[in-house]
């Protein structure tokens, strides 16, 4: 496991043992280690993987709504995922290329050096977005 990896291992093993389900990628020159788990929004489960590797980035990526996205609804999902794109730095919407709509974040991190704190916070930060954001998301793809 990379030492970035590690630290938020002992991190989470400390704070939140349950949180998380680590694996680590075989035969990966980055050393790369997905660390799943679920975040619950509005009584949603929505799926998130932390991916921390040998480069400096570590991301968060998020399911917000499986397969929604359609020739019908395209259009009004896109202009209210720009319009949150616009608002919000630190995370970014998308539709991706199975039409599933996703939340992604990135740290860029100095020095191998990963505080577990600031993951956390950056997925608290998510929650709240989402909390506010989550039903107005699901009600453009219906």
């Amino acid at each position: 496991m990379n030492q970035k990896a590690q630290a938020f291992k002992e991190y989470t093993d400390r704070n939140d043992a349950q949180a998380f389900a680590a694996q680590e990628l075989e035969n990966d020159s980055f050393h790369t280690v997905l660390f799943r788990s679920h975040m619950k929004v509005d009584g949603k489960s929505l799926p998130f993987v932390v991916t921390i590797d040998d480069s400096p980035y570590v991301t968060i990526r998020m399911l917000l709504v499986p397969k929604g996205v359609n020739a019908e609804n395209r259009a009004a999902v896109l202009e209210l995922l720009n319009g949150y794109n616009r608002t919000f730095k630190a995370f970014k919407h998308y539709i991706d290329g199975a039409d599933e709509i996703i939340l992604d974040a990135c740290l860029i991190l100095k020095d191998d050096q990963l505080d577990g704190n600031v993951i956390y916070t950056l997925l608290q930060s998510m929650a709240n977005h989402l909390a506010k954001s989550l039903k107005e998301i699901t009600e453009r793809v219906q």
